[in-house]
């Protein structure tokens, strides 16, 4: 019998699993990624979740690791300066969820943390003494307690009939990773009549690039592509790197990206509708 089974080996279950074995708690986190996230998802840590885990002696490691913001803008004529908070991390830290991973994953490993990859929940029964996990290869764990840490498409919360509260934003959204040949980083936010664009640098020339948009864009037709192929620069913007808003929609093109196809991938519907954060990867 186990003492506790986490189910996700996201930030959450990493960080809860190392906090148990802190504690002297064994625990095994299973998870049905074959390995550990090669995309984004989450971009970015406030202050207080880089001090919590400051105290647990992780917090330098992902500020070196990141890219600290002290100052953004997020909208014609507005600042928000993160000096002024009483902390020792005044930044909004982007770096990107995977490298957030990493970290604590190596430090759950070495905590003595049990990680069994490819092991996809489909099962769960409970009583007052265990719960029961069903795996999809067949095997099944008993443990006393299960922590349900698999993110908003819960399979924990699906089994046990918990609700999620909350509504689904009207506003589409289009997200994507990016490599733009610029040497210096482009406008943080751009504010037009169609909608926003949000450009946040991880360094190295990699940035994550948000759309919100009035309209939705729908499939892209014939003609769509070509705009996009043949899109000019603004005058606003450097040559290395092009805002292009064919028909209202928003996004970063550039020569030697290879972002065509991604943004072919953005406007498609599974993309935005059915992968997991609603990312694009280029």
């Amino acid at each position: 019998m186990h003492d506790v089974v986490i189910v996700g080996a996201g930030p959450t279950g990493l960080m809860a699993a190392c906090e148990l074995a802190l504690a002297g708690v064994s625990c095994t986190i299973v998870d049905k990624r074959g390995s550990d996230s090669g995309v984004t998802r989450a971009f970015g840590l406030q202050a207080r979740a880089l001090e919590l885990l400051d105290a647990r002696g992780m917090g330098d490691e992902l500020v070196a690791a990141g890219n600290p913001l002290r100052t953004v803008y997020p909208a014609y004529a507005s600042r928000v300066d993160f000096g002024r908070l009483d902390t020792r991390y005044p930044m909004l830290l982007l770096v990107p969820q995977n490298g957030t991973e990493k970290l604590l994953l190596r430090r759950a490993v070495e905590l003595g943390v049990r990680i069994r990859r490819n092991a996809n929940l489909v099962g769960l029964t409970q009583d007052t003494e265990s719960v029961r996990l069903m795996l999809e290869n067949g095997a099944e764990l008993e443990t006393r307690y299960a922590i349900g840490a698999d993110g908003a498409h819960s399979s924990v919360r699906e089994l046990v009939d918990v609700g999620f509260a909350g509504a689904t934003y009207s506003l589409p959204m289009l997200l994507a990773d990016v490599r733009i040949p610029t040497s210096e980083p482009p406008p943080i936010t751009q504010v037009g009549t169609q909608g926003v664009v949000v450009t946040l640098p991880f360094g190295d020339g990699w940035f994550r690039v948000g759309a919100w948009l009035r309209e939705q864009p729908g499939n892209p037709d014939f003609a769509w592509r070509n705009r996009v192929r043949h899109a000019r620069p603004l005058r606003s913007t450097r040559p290395e790197a092009t805002l292009i808003r064919p028909d209202g929609y928003i996004a970063w093109a550039g020569d030697h990206t290879g972002i065509e196809a991604a943004l072919v991938k953005w406007c498609g519907p599974a993309d935005h509708t059915d992968r997991e954060g609603n990312r694009a990867s280029a």
